[in-house]
């Protein structure tokens, strides 16, 4: 299935993009959901590997956690792309979700060697045009905050192993903490799922000196909730790009609505980079 590049407005587009260029690399950074926004959202044999799910897909752990985990995928995932749904309620089932899936993760001892383990089977892919985008980035200083509800473990995990990582690079995910002999016993809390990332603070010792002073933002998601990723922070100007992978006739408008852009069929990153090209001339 092609993909396509949608700009709502032009004339608002071209507006923000004349505002990036004209202040430069130096007051921009990036904020990026990682599951099927930096990552492919669909593979050739079919599977589903994101942070969250490769450790079911993979086989590393546990055939029943496998079994269990795909239990409550089937019953949860629904509930989460549900417009039938109020988004307490959503957000109620999406903590029962995340916190029985960590449970049965602790359940299994998991240790970092399951995490490079299922790394090294090589299913999770970086969307096509993504490593061109974060030399970019720390070509030019550009930080960029990668902002993900899936385990952290896996993404730091596969981006190691792809080393891609970099002093602009910096992740804000769930994450296992670990004993003396390294087994997981417990997580990191909150837990951030998909529809409360716009309750997480921007504002954090690690990178915080790299965006204080930055006040253009260019987001990517490809979740409705992406696009309030970082809202509790002032900007000039912001450009919310949305890769819309699954059922584009149903959900293009009001990605439309959501996104300055919206990229669907899980679209090359080539739009990005141009864009980056731009505003870095």
């Amino acid at each position: 299935m092609n993909s396509s590049t949608i700009i709502g407005n032009n004339q608002i587009f071209q507006k923000k993009i004349n505002a990036l260029k004209n202040d430069g690399p130096d007051s921009l950074f990036l904020i990026a959901d990682f599951d099927r926004t930096l990552t492919r959202a669909w593979y050739e044999d079919g599977g589903v590997y994101t942070s969250a799910s490769l450790l079911r897909e993979s086989g590393v752990l546990s055939p029943q956690f496998s079994q269990y985990a795909t239990e409550l995928y089937n019953t949860y995932r629904p509930i989460e792309i549900s417009n039938e749904w109020n988004l307490k309620e959503k957000e109620m089932k999406m903590i029962e979700w995340w916190t029985k899936s960590y449970q049965a993760l602790l359940q299994e001892k998991i240790s970092r060697a399951h995490f490079q383990e299922a790394i090294n089977q090589n299913l999770m892919q970086f969307r096509l045009g993504t490593e061109s985008i974060l030399e970019k980035l720390d070509h030019h200083h550009i930080p960029l905050l990668v902002f993900s509800a899936g385990l952290g473990d896996v993404i730091d995990t596969f981006l190691e192993t792809q080393q891609v990582k970099n002093k602009y690079l910096h992740l804000i995910s769930n994450f296992m903490i670990y004993d003396n002999i390294g087994i997981a016993f417990n997580y990191t809390q909150p837990i951030i799922h998909s529809l409360n990332k716009h309750t997480s603070p921007l504002e954090n010792p690690t990178y915080g000196n790299q965006i204080r002073n930055r006040k253009n933002l260019i987001l990517l998601g490809d979740h409705l909730g992406d696009a309030r990723m970082g809202e509790n922070r002032e900007y000039d100007t912001v450009i919310k790009i949305g890769f819309l992978n699954d059922d584009v006739d149903n959900n293009l408008e009001l990605y439309k609505k959501t996104f300055d852009v919206v990229i669907t069929n899980d679209g090359p990153m080539d739009f990005v980079n141009e864009l980056l090209q731009k505003v870095a001339a």
